[in-house]
């Protein structure tokens, strides 16, 4: 098998599933092998929708090592319910996790290059149920409040911003006073005896 060959959203069934020990800092880890199959390539300017690419033939693999617990010993919220949403584990229980049967479960993928330490490497950063919207991966479009919920909003923190950040320059308070004008300049010998060394 090939290591993955470009960077981007890629479609893929699960290889393996392995619970186990990092070994250097002792936490609990969860690696997946995934097998590649597809390519997504992200639509054109203007267009709605994407393409996806049969890369089967490329007989690609790669890795996905995601954290269960931070160094804080706090669980690692967002690796786990990425695990929860991409292969139906529960949550509840590490043990359930390592006898979970992924084998052949569909996912999809972000790829993208890392460096560190002057090393660079390709990593699997974010992953998902293979149904999702590949915009969901990298964030997609930027969703805006309509009307209704902006007045909701402003209704219920505009005080709290007023009161935090300064009311008397706040949007819709009294304007900000002019500053005091500048004193005349020094004479030229009271500024030349300002230089004086003693």
């Amino acid at each position: 098998m090939a290591f993955c060959a470009r960077t981007g959203i890629h479609k893929g069934t699960i290889i393996e599933g392995a619970l186990s020990v990092h070994p250097k800092n002792n936490l609990p880890q969860y690696a997946i092998q995934f097998s590649i199959t597809q390519y997504f390539e992200p639509p054109a300017e203007g267009q709605n929708a994407g393409t996806w690419y049969d890369v089967t033939d490329e007989q690609s693999e790669i890795r996905h090592f995601l954290f269960l617990v931070k160094k804080d010993g706090n669980p690692n919220e967002i690796s786990c319910r990425e695990i929860m949403a991409t292969i139906g584990w529960d949550g509840k229980s590490i043990a359930a996790l390592a006898g979970l049967e992924v084998h052949g479960v569909e996912a999809i993928f972000l790829v993208e290059d890392e460096t560190y330490n002057g090393q660079t490497n390709r990593r699997v950063k974010r992953m998902a149920a293979g149904n999702t919207d590949p915009a969901k991966l990298t964030g997609g479009a930027l969703q805006k409040a309509d009307a209704d919920t902006v007045k909701k909003m402003a209704a219920q923190f505009d005080s709290k911003l007023r009161a935090t950040l300064g009311g008397a320059n706040a949007v819709g308070g009294p304007p900000p006073k002019a500053p005091a004008p500048a004193p005349p300049p020094l004479a030229a010998s009271a500024a030349n005896e300002d230089r004086l060394p003693f």
